[in-house]
């Protein structure tokens, strides 16, 4: 007889980051006193890297996303642990509690636990209320009710999986994505396409189809969040802002703005660490730039690790860690060239502005996305594209 249990623990990925936060909120009831963190640290390293090592039946996708998110997990709980430290001394939900409420609760009592668990899941989704774990604002008008909140996640989840499906449909008729890009015949696209601006195209399909993928996994638990009352409909934000899509310097605004709010996250993280250590100089600014995008390679590349194809195959897992190595370069090029006109005191004129934010962000953006989707590719992740015979 099937055990129930087994099965939505072995299918169903949310359960083992309930089981994250569960561990964040027992360890946030701790004096908070400075042997606090080195307990939080060591006992949240243990269980969550026991929890990679448990064979779950996903789908390659949702695969690789848990990777990531337990390997993301551990790098909130630094946050919470190392940088804010003792947030119950500073941190309150204003609409819910007062900070002279957080500070009396005592330890293990429903008031602590309550804040804690809330504490605990605004960590991991990278907002806070009050101090340093916070995201950049949206321009976002909140939502009131369930019903519409749950319509709206629904309807632009469904319409951006069938512009992700159309897309794969389109690139799927390229031998190099039919055989998975498995085929010594067809090692890459480029040998394909006819041009620069088919090549941007099939670009921009595999990219929206990343950018689909991460909405999804984001959109379901912020729905489940808020409809079981774990986060409140009005600290809901969204995860993207393609709304500054192109804007002037192109790069920085699209991975401080426009692009998941996680990567921001990662380096509000690195930046309060490099604070800590060399205060708030530019050298810091620029180390936390570097760690930030070390950072999210080494969680892509754990992720990798983690697929069958790259544990069975011997293809090189760590491609991610060069990817991101090239993004961080090229906003520090981005950086220079700006800080070079603005010695200067060239002003360039607005249309130019524009057209030249849109070809640098293509020229840059264009064969990173095809690296990226190549690894998704090889490790069987996107859906919609038919198997080849």
């Amino acid at each position: 007889m099937v055990n129930p249990v087994s099965v939505i623990w072995d299918r169903t990925p949310i359960l083992q980051h309930l089981l994250i936060v569960g561990a964040y909120t027992l360890l946030l009831q701790l004096p908070a006193v400075f042997w606090r963190k080195y307990v939080a640290v060591t006992a949240l390293a243990a269980l969550i890297y026991r929890l990679t090592l448990v064979e779950q039946h996903l789908t390659p996708g949702s695969q690789y996303l848990q990777a990531i998110s337990f390997a993301s997990a551990y790098v909130y709980a630094l946050d919470l642990f190392l940088v804010n430290e003792y947030p119950e001394t500073t941190d309150y939900q204003p609409r819910k509690e007062t900070l002279q409420k957080v500070q009396d609760a005592p330890p293990f009592s429903r008031a602590k636990l309550d804040w804690a668990f809330r504490r605990s899941c605004y960590v991991n989704r990278g907002t806070g209320w009050v101090t340093a774990s916070k995201t950049k604002l949206r321009a976002f008008t909140p939502i009131k009710s369930k019903i519409r909140f749950a319509l709206g996640i629904v309807a632009q989840t469904v319409l951006q999986l069938v512009v992700a499906a159309l897309g794969m449909k389109y690139i799927s008729r390229y031998n190099y994505v039919a055989q998975r890009g498995r085929d010594a015949d067809f090692p890459s696209i480029f040998s394909e396409v006819s041009g620069p601006l088919e090549l941007v195209l099939v670009a921009t399909c595999m990219a929206f189809y990343t950018y689909a993928g991460l909405s999804l996994f984001f959109n379901t638990a912020s729905l489940f969040a808020v409809l079981c009352n774990i986060v409140d409909i009005e600290d809901y934000t969204p995860l993207f802002d393609m709304s500054k899509m192109f804007t002037s310097p192109p790069l920085k605004t699209f991975w401080n703005e426009a692009w998941h709010q996680l990567l921001y996250r990662s380096y509000s993280l690195c930046r309060a660490l490099t604070d800590k250590l060399f205060g708030t100089s530019p050298s810091g600014k620029i180390l936390a730039v570097y760690l930030t995008f070390l950072l999210n390679g080494t969680l892509h590349w754990f992720a990798n690790t983690k697929m069958a194809w790259y544990r069975t195959s011997g293809d090189a897992a760590y491609r991610p860690m060069f990817l991101f190595l090239y993004w961080c370069v090229t906003l520090r090029v981005e950086n220079r060239w700006n800080r070079f006109l603005a010695k200067r005191s060239i002003q360039l004129p607005k249309p130019v502005c524009v057209a030249t934010a849109i070809v640098w962000f293509v020229v840059v953006q264009t064969p990173a996305a095809i690296v990226l989707f190549h690894d998704q590719l090889r490790a069987d992740m996107p859906m919609f594209i038919a198997r080849s015979q």
